[in-house]
């Protein structure tokens, strides 16, 4: 009687191995596989937009340092006015100013500094990209420029408010 139930157990070993591998067949649908594709897609959609929206890694990069040479220059601008305030004149150069020496963030040398007739003074610097909202004889303001090498025509008697942070 052993005999014959080990018979009939390694028979229905083999028709369930058999089941088995008929159940799997290559060609049905993969759920798992689906959702692991589709989420990728849905990932990669959302980094090219996210690149379209906000730019490129570089572009970034020129624009962190075009707001920090705003930043710099109405610093500078600020400690002018404070000399002029003090001493009546305009310093000769930045070095008369109390401080930390200005400089660009990408090329590391100081901005131009041009003083004038009594009050009036020049601030230069060279930006890398276009302001957006930039018009040639618009008013004196540091936030407002086009791309490359500009002076700011600049009075240390009035004081210059704070230019806003410009975004993409």
């Amino acid at each position: 009687m052993l005999y014959c139930f080990g018979s009939l157990r390694r028979r229905l070993l083999l028709l369930f191995r058999r089941l088995r591998k008929t159940d799997a067949t290559p060609t049905t649908f993969n759920r798992d596989r689906f959702m692991a594709v589709l989420s990728s897609a849905a990932v990669v959609l959302l980094v090219i937009l996210g690149f379209l929206n906000l730019g490129a890694p570089r572009a970034q990069r020129e624009l962190r340092a075009d707001n920090e040479r705003v930043r710099q220059l109405f610093e500078l601008n600020n400690a002018i006015t404070e000399y002029w305030k003090a001493h009546s004149s305009l310093p000769t150069g930045t070095k008369q100013l109390i401080g930390r020496a200005y400089a660009d963030p990408v090329t590391h040398a100081a901005y131009e500094y041009h003083p004038g007739q009594g009050s009036q003074y020049q601030l230069c610097a060279n930006f890398t990209r276009k302001s957006e909202e930039w018009q040639a004889n618009s008013d004196p303001n540091l936030s407002v420029h086009p791309a490359g090498q500009y002076c700011f025509q600049l009075d240390a008697a009035t004081v210059m408010p704070f230019p806003p942070q410009s975004y993409p």
